[in-house]
Order: C-alpha cells, then structure tokens, then sequence
C-alpha cells in the first residue's frame, strides 16, 4: 500500500488543505495579516502613492490598538468586524495619545483606509468555495453617517474648523470670469467647468476630448488628475467616491467654450506649436497633426512628464485673479472648491432637490445634506413668506 502513488488533488483543494494550518489561506484571515494585500493591490491599481502612504500609516495604527471587548484589533478575523466595531474604533481614535481631539480630515482619512480593506475582502473570494472573504456590507461604509454615528453634527462642525460654504455672489463670479478670460482662456475653461457642471478641479482638468458627447451635449467624468508629494501630476481613475463617476449635463456657454478651445487647439497643433501662446513644443518631437487627446495638456511639455496642467498652479492662478477683481476671500479657505457651493446653490435657488444635487456633483445624499441642507430650508422659507404676500 505504501508504494501506492498519492492521488493528485486539484490546485484549489491543495491550498486549502494547506492553509489549514495557518489562518491566511482561510477565508476569514485575521485584519494584521490581511491589510498587507489591500496595501499591495492599491500600489499596483492607483497611482496616487502619497493616499496609499496615508492608509497605511492608519492601518498600522489600527492593527495596534487594544479594545476593552475585541482585545487587539490586528488579531480580530474579518467577519469578526461590524459596525459596532467601527463605532467603537472610531470613538477610541477621536483623541491622540496627549488626548487632543483629532480633526475631521484625519478622522475621514482612517475611515477611508478601513473601508478599503473590506471592500476588498468582499471582491477576495475562497479558492474553493468562492464565498467572499466578507459577505456582509462594508463596515465603514457611508462616511458622514458613521461620523454623525459617534460624534453628531455639532462636534463634527467643530472638529471641521470649517464655516458653512459661502458660494460666490453672481456679480463676483462675473468680474471673474471676465479676468480670467482675459488673461487665459484655458484658465477659463477650466473655471467655467467647475463653476457650471460642479466639477472638481481636479476632473475638469483630467478631461479628455471623449469624454464629451456632441449629441447629449454632455460631460462624463472617469479620472482625475493627481500630484503625490514631490511626484508629477498624474492620471488616475480612482475618483474621490464611488459616486464621483457620473456625467453631467453641459450648459450652452460652457460647451461653446468647449467647442472654441478644440478648434484653438487644433489650429495650432496644425501648426506644430502648443495652445498655449507663450509656449512652443519642442523642436526634437515631431510637430503634432492633432490636438492633445487631453483637454489640457502641459504648459511646457519639454521640461515636465506630465500629460495635463498641474491642478495646485491653476488654484495659485486662480488666487491672483480673485485678488485682481477685488473679491473677499475672507472665510473662504478652499477658495477652488467654493465653485462646487456655488453650483449646488444656484441648483437650489431653481428648485431642485438636494437627491438631484448630489448626484450632480458626484456626493452621496448624506453629504449633500450636511452640506446644503441649510441652503434648501432657507429656499423654502423664502418661498413659504413669498406665497403669504400673494395670498394676503
């Protein structure tokens, strides 16, 4: 009998007999061991390295912490965690070691890191039974309503140090465009995306002549332009949400802009030179027959691998032409992102419904309504008193 050859037994079934000696080949491996292969896939999948560097320095912390009821989190199998578990590491790391409140950005950074782990253990299947390594929702899912979960509105606006948006008056943005046109209509455009389709800069930015469709006359959003620290810009299809990848309905001047730039752009493609007026392309590349498959190449494509405009020097542009048309940035930080506010609120004064804003603007409902919930009651009530003078 002992000269008997062994059968041989399918690949899948040699892994999990193997595996059964150790929890890593199980289908429900403990967070320590199982991280390391988010960490992996996200450096292969994304190019965005710096965001990948920040989930790691949260893991760590993570796999490190003691709870009183689950014992050392790093030990703690997958389908061990809940949204109990969530809740309950969250409120541990609300405060550092000094016990200083963190601040929202970090907070939103963990529940980020956490919710990569476990929307990848539900695509991670058993090799032989190809039930995913986490079958349940994702425990971390649903960013703002977990935060409101533990700390509520009050202490997450604190925590934000962040007043409400404070969007721009009609009469600014005008003086605005009208600087920006002036001095670069790629700069232009760039804003007029942003201010009437409520793209991110960074989407704007990363559009591709494609991405545009003539007959719905619209826009779809798939990338965004990235630059890690000390690291090129950089196309990357990992939007900021999963609800980021959307397309949205272009408004009449924005598109004859669109339309206007492309014909610049071929003009002087044709002619071998960069759309940009100050800059050429260089003389050891062949002259281009055709524009740039992206709507905003380089400003100097000779010194710098990068394929699109470097979006922090468009908000330093931007920045110079607000100081230039005398508008108040008091209160106003992300001066850039204030054209998003701005989108939403014009939205809500022409009555649509916060549902119909946050797909838009690529949100979930829960931001939009933390975000512009406020904007929408004052709407009403101006309404309500509107209809009181004409009933009266």
């Amino acid at each position: 009998m002992s000269d008997l050859p062994e059968p041989e037994r399918p690949e899948a079934i040699t892994r999990v007999v193997r595996g059964a000696r150790g929890a890593s080949a199980l289908p429900n491996p403990r967070f320590g061991e199982y991280w390391p292969r988010v960490e992996r896939h996200l450096r292969f999948t994304t190019q965005d390295t710096g965001n990948v560097e920040n989930y790691v320095v949260c893991w760590r912390e993570v796999e490190t912490h003691h709870d009183e009821l689950f014992g050392r989190l790093g030990d703690l199998p997958l389908r061990s965690w809940t949204r109990t578990t969530a809740v309950r590491l969250l409120a541990a790391l609300s405060h550092t070691s000094e016990g200083r409140p963190r601040a929202l950005s970090t907070l939103s950074c963990k529940v980020n890191a956490m919710a990569a782990v476990f929307r990848r253990a539900g695509f991670d299947a058993h090799p032989l039974t190809d039930e995913p390594l986490y079958p349940r929702p994702n425990p971390f899912r649903n960013k703002m309503a977990l935060l409101r979960e533990v700390f509520g509105n009050q202490e997450i606006q604190q925590r934000s140090g962040a007043t409400e948006p404070r969007p721009y008056a009609r009469d600014e943005l005008d003086r605005l465009l009208h600087t920006t046109r002036t001095r670069s209509p790629a700069d232009h455009l760039v804003l007029l995306l942003c201010v009437r389709c409520g793209l991110r800069r960074s989407e704007a930015i990363a559009l591709r002549w494609s991405d545009f469709n003539a007959a719905a006359r619209s826009v779809s959003v798939r990338r965004k332009a990235s630059k890690p620290r000390n690291v090129a810009v950089r196309i990357s299809s990992q939007l900021k949400t999963e609800n980021s990848r959307r397309t949205v309905p272009v408004p009449a001047d924005a598109w004859q802009e669109v339309l206007r730039w492309k014909s610049h752009c071929t003009t002087r493609a044709a002619e071998g030179c960069s759309p940009y007026t100050s800059y050429t392309q260089p003389s050891r590349r062949r002259p281009p027959s055709e524009p740039s498959a992206y709507l905003f190449p380089p400003r100097r494509p000779a010194n710098t691998s990068a394929p699109v405009l470097d979006p922090d020097a468009w908000a330093g542009r931007l920045k110079h032409d607000l100081a230039r048309t005398g508008i108040d940035l008091h209160g106003r930080r992300h001066f850039a992102h204030n054209l998003r506010h701005t989108y939403a609120s014009e939205l809500l004064a022409r009555g649509a419904d916060l549902s119909q804003v946050a797909k838009l603007l690529g949100d979930t409902l829960a931001v939009a309504e933390h975000c512009y919930a406020h904007l929408a009651q004052s709407r009403r009530l101006r309404d309500l008193v509107d209809s009181l003078e004409r009933d009266l």
